[in-house]
This record gives C-alpha cells, structure tokens and sequence, in this order.
C-alpha cells in the first residue's frame, strides 16, 4: 500500500532543563502542537489556538483544514497530581500553508514526514541516552522510529542538525500515532520491536 504526497505534521518540543510537571515529561521529545485546554475550551479551540500559537498554522482557516476524525483519548498518570487526559484531532490541510513561526519556548523544529515511513518495518531500540546522556537510560530499547522530515523549520536557538538527529518518534506520542494507523487500517499491527516492549509504553 502506497500513500505519495501524503505527509504527517510533527513537532520537536523545546529542551527546557528549567520545564517542570508535563512540560519536563516531554521536554526534548516528538510530539504534536497541542497544550492544555483553557477554561471553557472545546477540543478545536484549544488545538487551533495552540497550533496558532507554537507554529503559526490556522485551523480555523477557511477551506484550508478539514476535521477527519479523534484519536482515542489515553490516560497518563502524573503521580500524586491525578490523571491527565490527552486527546488527539486529525486534520487534514487542503490547501499549501507553512508554518508562519516557531515559538521557540515550546517548539525547537517542525515539519512534514511522509506517510509511507510509518507504515513499514521502521521500529528500532531507541538510545534516548546517546542523546541526553545517563538520564536518558531508562527509556534505552524502547521502540522508535527515526523521522525523515522534509520542509523542516526551526526555532532560532537550534540548528538544522540538531533538530534532524533528535527528530525521533517514540513514547506517548509513538502510542497515539499506532492507535490512530492501527484505527484507520494504514497497518494491521502497531508499530513495535515485540508486545512486551509495547506494552510498557
């Protein structure tokens, strides 16, 4: 099965060593622009604000994004502090729109990656620590998928480089984008180095 021209958007979040909370769990991490929903948000308002706010890309757009559909929600402990509850909303943008800004205090780089990388043999054991040294340790062998970005753009406290070798999808966020293929039938099995691996995630 074949997807050209058909790319996903990701998100390289800032490395603060200052982040606490939420912020610190994924700090340095791959993900998507989203955030927490303020008072009184609906699901679209906080993802198209958050969008606005850390890439400069307009949901709310006229005839430039289409909602296909949500991720099922997961649930991510945070200890003494409860549950926090991530949802996740497919778009699909219709017409060509760059990212007008990358707000370097959330976002270090962003880009496009094609489809078809996600959809065969592309797990590897992650080496978290090769990147960020023995804190990282913990989370070495995890399944991973190293991101072929195209259009990349960066905050300007990094350089290209940096971002290209940190650009790697793992985690929470490795666990959404499974449901989401593993939903739509784009892979009949997650991505995954074996089950008992996966299910740590």
């Amino acid at each position: 099965m074949r997807f050209p021209g058909i790319d996903v958007f990701f998100i390289l979040r800032a490395l603060s060593p200052a982040a606490s909370g939420a912020s610190a769990r994924w700090s340095g991490q791959v993900g998507f622009p989203g955030g927490h929903a303020e008072q009184g948000e609906e699901d679209h308002e906080a993802a198209s604000r958050e969008c606005r706010e850390e890439v400069g890309l307009y949901l709310d757009r006229p005839g430039a994004y289409r909602f296909l559909g949500s991720v099922s929600e997961r649930q991510v402990s945070r200890g003494r502090r409860g549950t926090l509850v991530v949802a996740c909303r497919v778009y699909e943008q219709l017409i060509p729109q760059t990212p007008a800004h990358v707000q370097a205090a959330e976002v270090a780089a962003c880009g496009w990656v094609p489809l078809e990388t996600l959809l065969g043999d592309c797990a590897r054991p992650l080496r978290w620590s090769d990147l960020h040294g023995p804190v990282g340790a913990p989370w070495d062998g995890f399944p991973s998928v190293d991101l072929p970005v195209r259009e990349l753009h960066t905050s300007n406290l990094v350089d290209e480089a940096f971002a290209r070798r940190h650009f790697i999808l793992w985690g929470l966020t490795l666990g959404i984008v499974n449901d989401w293929l593993v939903t739509t039938g784009l892979r009949q099995d997650p991505i995954s180095l074996g089950a008992e691996l996966y299910s740590r995630i």
